[in-house]
């Protein structure tokens, strides 16, 4: 297909213009080690192996980062429940995982007679809110204090500097000035990130971007 045949070009953010191994994967696997020790005392330091994390992704239904935090959290409960080896039970659950997301891990967790309503109950997730145990740390471990305060008007409970410091930029300023010239200057973004998450981590190369016509999903209600 010939590139003469588009008028403009539109951009998703993570892992497409900035890569993400170091930030938003870093952040599952915190908010994971922090709400298993919190409500069922267990400890993990790296609870999802890159393996994993890439298995989930594959899967196509989990384009959200904390549905993946969300079921590792599931799994891990359940494989002490079950007196089972974390990794393996995870693996399990992937092997013949559908696109269905976080419906597939708990209807397979509920098929193997493991009783998760309660835990379920008390991460009450998602919630319409966000305001949910996962939602909350998930977002104060990756903006950290300072952004996660400009974005949600709160005061974060953690002082270390946020995982979204680990962003790698991928683009640069000689790519997007060919693409501008190629397009007529009609590149944009459409990503699940909020402006100021991307704007933190893109800073000046946003500026290269059609703001005005690009979608920041966070933001919308």
């Amino acid at each position: 297909m010939k590139t003469d045949e588009f008028d403009s070009i539109i951009f998703d953010c993570d892992g497409v213009l900035i890569d993400v191994t170091q930030s938003y994967d870093t952040t599952i696997n915190k908010t994971i080690s922090y709400v298993i020790k919190e409500i069922a005392g267990i400890t993990a330091d790296t609870p999802l192996t890159n393996e994993i994390l890439l298995k989930f992704k594959s899967t196509g239904g989990f384009n959200d980062e904390i549905d993946i935090t969300y079921s590792g959290i599931l799994c891990f409960i359940a494989a002490k429940k079950l007196n089972r080896n974390p990794t393996e039970l995870i693996l399990d659950v992937l092997d013949n995982a559908d696109n269905s997301g976080i419906t597939y891990v708990e209807n397979f967790l509920n098929k193997i007679d493991v009783n998760i309503s309660d835990i379920k109950s008390r991460l009450n997730y998602p919630s319409i809110d966000k305001n949910d145990l996962i939602h909350s740390t998930f977002d104060q471990l990756f903006f950290g204090p300072e952004l996660y305060s400009k974005i949600f008007q709160k005061e974060s409970k953690f002082s270390e500097k946020g995982f979204i410091e680990n962003d790698q930029v991928i683009v640069n300023f000689e790519l997007i000035q060919t693409l501008k010239k190629k397009f007529n200057d009609k590149i944009a973004i459409v990503t699940g990130r909020g402006f100021n998450a991307i704007n933190s981590s893109l800073k000046e190369i946003l500026n290269q971007f059609n703001v005005d016509n690009s979608v920041f999903l966070e933001d919308e209600s």
